[in-house]
Protein backbone atom coordinates (compact mmCIF):
# COMPACT_ATOMS: atom_id res chain seq x y z
CA UNK A 1 0.00 0.00 0.00
CA UNK A 2 2.74 2.64 0.74
CA UNK A 3 4.70 1.56 -2.62
CA UNK A 4 1.60 1.71 -4.23
CA UNK A 5 0.54 5.80 -2.31
CA UNK A 6 3.89 6.90 -3.12
CA UNK A 7 4.17 5.99 -6.51
CA UNK A 8 7.37 3.71 -6.26
CA UNK A 9 7.56 0.58 -7.76
CA UNK A 10 7.46 -2.67 -6.29
CA UNK A 11 8.84 -6.02 -8.00
CA UNK A 12 8.34 -8.93 -5.73
CA UNK A 13 10.95 -11.49 -6.83
CA UNK A 14 9.95 -15.11 -8.00
CA UNK A 15 12.01 -18.14 -8.64
CA UNK A 16 10.23 -19.83 -11.34
CA UNK A 17 13.16 -22.09 -12.12
CA UNK A 18 14.04 -23.71 -8.90
CA UNK A 19 11.72 -24.95 -6.12
CA UNK A 20 13.68 -25.20 -2.96
CA UNK A 21 10.94 -27.30 -1.28
CA UNK A 22 8.53 -29.67 -2.47
CA UNK A 23 6.48 -31.12 -0.03
CA UNK A 24 3.22 -33.04 -0.37
CA UNK A 25 -0.03 -31.14 -1.93
CA UNK A 26 1.82 -28.26 -2.79
CA UNK A 27 1.10 -28.28 -6.56
CA UNK A 28 4.63 -29.61 -8.02
CA UNK A 29 5.71 -32.92 -8.65
CA UNK A 30 9.77 -33.88 -9.09
CA UNK A 31 9.25 -36.60 -10.90
CA UNK A 32 6.61 -34.72 -13.60
CA UNK A 33 7.61 -30.99 -13.31
CA UNK A 34 11.41 -31.20 -12.70
CA UNK A 35 14.20 -31.09 -16.02
CA UNK A 36 15.81 -34.44 -15.64
CA UNK A 37 20.08 -34.93 -16.39
CA UNK A 38 21.58 -37.15 -19.45
CA UNK A 39 21.26 -40.37 -17.23
CA UNK A 40 17.42 -39.30 -16.77
CA UNK A 41 17.34 -38.56 -13.03
CA UNK A 42 15.82 -35.53 -11.17
CA UNK A 43 18.00 -32.54 -11.74
CA UNK A 44 19.56 -30.44 -8.25
CA UNK A 45 21.42 -27.31 -8.52
CA UNK A 46 23.71 -26.61 -5.60
CA UNK A 47 25.85 -23.75 -4.55
CA UNK A 48 29.39 -24.77 -5.19
CA UNK A 49 32.66 -22.92 -4.67
CA UNK A 50 34.24 -23.68 -8.03
CA UNK A 51 37.80 -23.56 -6.65
CA UNK A 52 37.59 -26.58 -4.73
CA UNK A 53 34.82 -28.41 -6.63
CA UNK A 54 32.39 -29.04 -3.37
CA UNK A 55 29.01 -28.37 -2.46
CA UNK A 56 28.53 -24.56 -0.67
CA UNK A 57 25.68 -25.76 1.20
CA UNK A 58 23.63 -28.63 1.76
CA UNK A 59 20.43 -27.15 0.38
CA UNK A 60 19.60 -28.56 -3.12
CA UNK A 61 17.09 -27.00 -5.43
CA UNK A 62 14.94 -28.76 -7.83
CA UNK A 63 15.70 -27.31 -11.75
CA UNK A 64 12.38 -27.34 -12.91
CA UNK A 65 11.59 -28.00 -16.76
CA UNK A 66 11.06 -25.22 -18.54
CA UNK A 67 7.87 -26.30 -20.15
CA UNK A 68 5.80 -25.66 -16.90
CA UNK A 69 6.95 -22.09 -16.30
CA UNK A 70 3.67 -21.28 -17.19
CA UNK A 71 1.54 -23.47 -15.49
CA UNK A 72 4.02 -22.32 -12.34
CA UNK A 73 3.77 -18.50 -13.00
CA UNK A 74 -0.14 -19.19 -13.86
CA UNK A 75 -1.07 -20.69 -10.24
CA UNK A 76 1.63 -17.98 -8.55
CA UNK A 77 -0.99 -15.13 -10.09
CA UNK A 78 -4.30 -17.21 -9.35
CA UNK A 79 -3.08 -17.32 -5.97
CA UNK A 80 -2.13 -13.98 -5.53
CA UNK A 81 -4.08 -11.86 -7.41
CA UNK A 82 -5.84 -10.87 -3.98
CA UNK A 83 -2.65 -8.62 -3.57
CA UNK A 84 -3.17 -6.49 -6.76
CA UNK A 85 0.18 -7.48 -8.20
CA UNK A 86 0.85 -6.01 -10.72
CA UNK A 87 4.77 -6.31 -11.49
CA UNK A 88 7.07 -9.22 -10.88
CA UNK A 89 10.58 -9.68 -10.80
CA UNK A 90 11.06 -13.06 -12.75
CA UNK A 91 14.31 -13.43 -11.02
CA UNK A 92 17.28 -15.18 -12.77
CA UNK A 93 15.31 -16.02 -15.43
CA UNK A 94 17.31 -13.61 -17.67
CA UNK A 95 20.54 -15.12 -16.88
CA UNK A 96 19.91 -18.68 -16.88
CA UNK A 97 18.67 -21.37 -19.44
CA UNK A 98 18.13 -25.09 -17.94
CA UNK A 99 17.94 -27.70 -20.57
CA UNK A 100 15.89 -30.84 -19.89
CA UNK A 101 16.78 -34.27 -20.87
CA UNK A 102 13.99 -36.40 -20.42
CA UNK A 103 14.21 -39.17 -22.77
CA UNK A 104 10.94 -38.62 -23.71
CA UNK A 105 10.93 -34.57 -24.64
CA UNK A 106 13.93 -33.76 -24.68
CA UNK A 107 14.44 -29.40 -24.08
CA UNK A 108 17.75 -27.97 -25.22
CA UNK A 109 18.89 -24.38 -24.07
CA UNK A 110 17.39 -23.03 -27.08
CA UNK A 111 13.93 -24.56 -26.23
CA UNK A 112 14.12 -23.12 -22.79
CA UNK A 113 14.88 -19.81 -23.85
CA UNK A 114 11.81 -19.77 -26.35
CA UNK A 115 9.65 -20.95 -23.20
CA UNK A 116 10.81 -18.06 -21.09
CA UNK A 117 10.12 -15.41 -23.91
CA UNK A 118 6.93 -17.33 -23.83
CA UNK A 119 6.25 -16.27 -20.57
CA UNK A 120 7.37 -12.53 -20.56
CA UNK A 121 4.92 -12.24 -23.55
CA UNK A 122 2.17 -13.75 -21.92
CA UNK A 123 2.51 -11.57 -18.56
CA UNK A 124 3.22 -8.23 -21.05
CA UNK A 125 -0.14 -9.07 -22.16
CA UNK A 126 -1.55 -9.06 -18.81
CA UNK A 127 -0.25 -5.50 -18.42
CA UNK A 128 2.97 -6.83 -16.01
CA UNK A 129 5.41 -4.73 -14.97
CA UNK A 130 8.36 -6.90 -15.36
CA UNK A 131 11.97 -6.83 -13.67
CA UNK A 132 14.98 -9.32 -14.20
CA UNK A 133 18.32 -10.15 -13.08
CA UNK A 134 21.23 -9.57 -15.11
CA UNK A 135 18.88 -9.51 -18.49
CA UNK A 136 20.47 -11.26 -21.60
CA UNK A 137 19.47 -10.02 -24.97
CA UNK A 138 16.10 -12.48 -25.15
CA UNK A 139 14.57 -11.29 -22.55
CA UNK A 140 15.26 -6.96 -22.98
CA UNK A 141 11.82 -6.63 -25.28
CA UNK A 142 9.41 -7.65 -22.31
CA UNK A 143 11.04 -6.30 -19.25
CA UNK A 144 11.15 -2.73 -17.61
CA UNK A 145 13.84 -2.63 -15.59
CA UNK A 146 17.42 -4.76 -15.18
CA UNK A 147 18.73 -5.95 -11.78
CA UNK A 148 22.75 -6.69 -11.23
CA UNK A 149 23.64 -5.36 -14.75
CA UNK A 150 27.41 -6.39 -15.20
CA UNK A 151 29.88 -4.26 -14.70
CA UNK A 152 32.64 -5.87 -16.10
CA UNK A 153 33.53 -7.99 -19.10
CA UNK A 154 33.88 -11.46 -18.57
CA UNK A 155 37.93 -10.67 -18.36
CA UNK A 156 38.91 -12.99 -20.95
CA UNK A 157 42.49 -12.86 -21.36
CA UNK A 158 42.22 -11.60 -24.91
CA UNK A 159 40.54 -8.04 -23.44
CA UNK A 160 43.22 -5.59 -22.35
CA UNK A 161 40.25 -3.61 -20.88
CA UNK A 162 36.48 -3.43 -19.93
CA UNK A 163 34.53 -1.27 -21.99
CA UNK A 164 30.73 -0.99 -20.46
CA UNK A 165 29.17 -2.40 -23.82
CA UNK A 166 25.91 -3.28 -21.57
CA UNK A 167 25.41 -0.31 -20.43
CA UNK A 168 26.11 1.83 -23.44
CA UNK A 169 23.42 -0.36 -25.02
CA UNK A 170 20.64 0.03 -22.01
CA UNK A 171 21.13 3.38 -21.74
CA UNK A 172 18.08 5.22 -21.59
CA UNK A 173 15.79 2.25 -23.02
CA UNK A 174 15.85 0.38 -20.09
CA UNK A 175 16.70 1.36 -15.78
CA UNK A 176 19.13 -1.02 -14.38
CA UNK A 177 20.64 -1.35 -11.10
CA UNK A 178 24.29 -3.20 -10.50
CA UNK A 179 25.45 -4.78 -7.62
CA UNK A 180 26.93 -1.85 -5.00
CA UNK A 181 30.04 -0.19 -5.88
CA UNK A 182 31.11 0.03 -2.51
CA UNK A 183 30.90 -3.25 -1.48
Amino acid sequence: DYAKENNIPLYPSCNFQYIGKDTLFDGFNANKNAARTLENMVSYTYEMNLIAQVNMSEDKKIVVSSKHYGSLISDFISKYSKYNINSLSLSMMGYYLNGDYNENNVIDRHAAKGHIVEQIERLKDKKFDLAVNIGNFYTLKGVSFITEAPLQSSNNYLFDSTVPFYQIVLHGIIPYSSDPLNM
